[in-house]
């Protein structure tokens, strides 16, 4: 599915994972911006617009499900991925309780990021 070149945040504090997943957004024409903890993230997203944001649930200080929420009260409304090692039950229905659109469980393949981003951005 081709959603065309988008403008991402990805919000992501392994420097491994997010090395990965950088590489697999920018295989698929994407411009990445990189915030490695919330605070970043949500300095970016003042300076800058982007179509999503994919967010990280496990994140040092600030986690996921605050990040999202701090986002959305700061008006950010365009979708929001969260992508997660955790494996419990409860990690989705948090997930969007706090604001995500959308949620996938790591380690993700390109082929899921590109389905999840094509979902979030069909209007």
């Amino acid at each position: 599915v081709d959603t065309g070149a988008l403008r991402l945040l990805l919000v992501e504090d392994d420097p491994i994972v997010a090395e990965v997943m950088l590489g697999l957004l920018h295989e698929q024409g994407h411009a990445v911006t990189h915030a490695a903890h919330g605070l970043a993230a949500l300095t970016e997203v003042v300076l800058h617009s982007f179509d999503a944001a994919l967010l990280d649930l496990d994140l040092p200080g600030m986690d996921g499900l605050a990040l999202a929420r701090a986002l959305r009260a700061q008006g950010f409304t365009e979708p929001l991925l969260a992508v997660t090692a955790r494996s419990d039950a409860d990690a989705e229905p948090s997930a969007r309780d706090a604001g995500f659109d959308a949620f996938l469980r790591k380690p993700v393949s390109g082929e899921q990021l590109a389905d999840a981003l094509a979902a979030l951005l069909r209007h």
